[in-house]
């Protein structure tokens, strides 16, 4: 009964803040209506207007208040205008719009000589841009802020931009960068007496003395943000850090304590509904039961990552729909602005034109009338259709990305599977059969996920591709062979990239399977060169090679029926060639690549 009554008191206080707010943004609608001529109060207006309202209609207000501002030529109204304009955008995932608008107020500031909101805008443009993954104008806003932080005095918002530049550099993994601005700040939060951020800035720098393998750093200081944050009662940290604290554990060897850590760590995020720590948590429990040979569990938690990513994923599309359907609220609030702009435009030339007579006012009058009905048909016309298109276009862009989401997770998954049931029937014969469908899939993964993270329709860079599925490849099958890679660039289309993949994953497969065998320093070499528009790639190794007078095209070996099958499909040709090893030849036409 006593938490009903505190959430009953806390509902009513909302609900009279929020009738308290309406009420004055009332007041300011009438007061602004009865300032029609005077600018400089109905500037002042129409800034409250924006910072009290709601994003769209309060960036309706703000534009509305820059315009006034300028014709008045109040330079700090125009900046405060401009902020609030950046402020809206930014609350709406505009964020070009919201940086570009900042900008432009910290510059009037700047030359109204109004120092301290010009650090405030640069400290918000920094969060603004590291929050979106752009570090290099991230640093060079945060950094501006600090000298005029400095000047003021204001210790807390210093120790606060060094926070969030350490904890940017973290993320880059730039962990040295980060330690160093991690002391400045821990040093001003201790100065001032602030325990939460104090031992915030300490467990960051514990994940630091993690990642370096410190451990025995790293377990102290999460240790003090573990027992802080359990005290005050702040789930989403305490799971942070004890979920870090359990990878340690389990690092050092200390299997038990690290999973009990560990399922400790993802109840607490259960029980506070932090979505984004138990898809990650799941994650980690996964790859711990996997490694310890309980692959029933590492499945439970593989599917339960999945869940949650999944729906992590949703909320963000939900997310990405309303702030279209915001932002197509706002085109539209300015297209009735600017009709009723327009009539207010041509009810003033009718007015001047009253003293030319009856006649002419009667003419005039029908042609603001046909004018009006002419605007606003083609305006709803207009908004219709465009409603239509953005409409069509979002659920475009919304099933292909959730296309190419599905069929990586669901690769993803497949190889998973393969690997799992690889493991349960090690010593089997058809162990090794899985383990090489498992590459097979985990080469068409990759040739999707370089599709998709590059954001190109047709082609991959293919080089790139060999690189990166070389080294996955030698890593899986764990030999010190001595890579050596000479790689042009060439892009080629995705049709021919599956293909030629698999065809190269094969050979690559079969260098690291028999190329080692009886040799101490095994070498595997890949080349690709450009010749006559077309390509040739050069798979070779330092091993025994194919028997004499061993025929592969006739061979009953899987892999190297669907080298020869597939190497049809490109209209290429493929030669073997023993020299000190076994050499792959493979030559495919430019008309092939495209």
């Amino acid at each position: 009964m006593k938490r009903i009554s505190i959430l009953f008191c806390l509902l009513n206080f909302f609900i009279v803040v929020f009738a308290q707010q309406m009420q004055k943004v009332d007041s300011l609608k009438v007061q602004l209506l009865q300032h029609k001529t005077d600018d400089e109060k109905r500037a002042r207006l129409l800034l409250n207007l924006a910072f009290y309202c709601q994003p769209v209609e309060g960036l309706r207000y703000a534009k509305e208040a820059l315009g006034v501002s300028k014709v008045i030529g109040n330079k700090e109204y125009e900046a405060i205008s401009w902020e609030y304009i950046g402020s809206k955008n930014m609350f709406l995932g505009n964020h070009l719009e919201a940086t570009q608008s900042l900008i432009i107020a910290s510059q009037l500031y700047k030359e109204a000589g109004l120092f301290d909101k010009e650090a405030l805008i640069y400290f918000t443009l920094g969060t603004c841009y590291t929050s979106n993954n752009d570090y290099t104008n991230g640093f060079k806003y945060l950094r501006k802020c600090i000298p005029l932080f400095y000047e003021q005095g204001d210790s807390s918002r210093i120790a606060n931009t060094f926070l969030n530049i350490g904890e940017a550099f973290r993320k880059i993994n730039q962990l040295d960068s980060a330690g160093h601005y991690f002391k400045k700040a821990l040093n001003i939060f201790t100065s001032l007496n602030d325990p939460s951020k104090k031992f915030l800035v300490i467990g960051n720098m514990g994940m630091i003395h993690a990642a370096q393998k410190k451990y025995k750093m790293a377990k102290d200081e999460i240790g003090l943000a573990i027992e802080e944050f359990s005290h005050t009662e702040n789930p989403y940290l305490l799971s942070v850090f004890q979920s870090e604290m359990a990878s340690i554990f389990i690092e050092e060897g200390k299997i038990a304590e690290g999973g009990a850590l560990m399922n400790q760590s993802l109840e607490i995020a259960k029980e506070a509904k932090l979505k984004e720590q138990i898809r990650d948590i799941s994650f980690k429990l996964s790859e711990f039961h996997e490694k310890e040979g309980n692959y029933p569990e590492a499945l439970f938690f593989q599917k339960q990552y999945k869940i949650y990513d999944d729906s992590l994923k949703d909320v963000e599309n939900i997310r990405a729909m309303e702030q279209q359907q915001s932002r197509f609220e706002l085109t539209k609030k300015e297209e009735e602005i600017e009709n009723l702009n327009r009539i207010n435009r041509l009810q003033k030339w009718l007015s001047y034109g009253l003293s030319a007579g009856v006649v002419v006012f009667i003419l005039f009058t029908f042609f603001l009338f046909r004018v009006n009905a002419l605007v606003r048909k083609t305006n709803a016309k207009l908004s219709e259709q465009k409603l239509i298109i953005e409409k069509r276009e979002q659920e475009k862009a919304l099933l292909l990305k959730e296309l190419n989401h599905r069929v990586k997770n669901n690769l993803q998954m497949v190889a998973s599977l393969l690997n799992l049931q690889a493991r349960q029937l090690k010593g089997h014969p058809a162990a090794e059969a899985l383990l090489s469908g498992k590459m097979r899939v985990e080469a068409l993964t990759l040739i999707h996920r370089k599709l998709y993270r590059d954001d190109i329709d047709t082609t991959i860079n293919i080089s790139n591709y060999i690189e990166e599925l070389s080294e996955n490849l030698v890593m899986n099958f764990g030999q010190k062979f001595q890579l050596q890679r000479d790689l042009e660039p060439v892009d080629v289309n995705i049709e021919k990239a599956i293909p030629l993949g698999l065809i190269i994953n094969e050979l690559i497969t079969n260098s690291l399977k028999y190329g080692s065998s009886e040799n101490q320093f095994p070498l595997l070499s890949i080349s690709l060169n450009k010749h006559n528009g077309g390509m040739i790639i050069a798979i070779s190794d330092n091993g025994k090679g194919l028997p004499p007078g061993f025929d592969w095209k006739k061979s009953d070996s899987f892999g190297l029926k669907l080298v020869h099958s597939l190497i049809g499909q490109l209209n290429g040709n493929i030669d073997y060639i023993y020299d000190n090893g076994s050499k792959w030849k493979i030559c495919v036409k430019s008309k092939e690549l495209i």
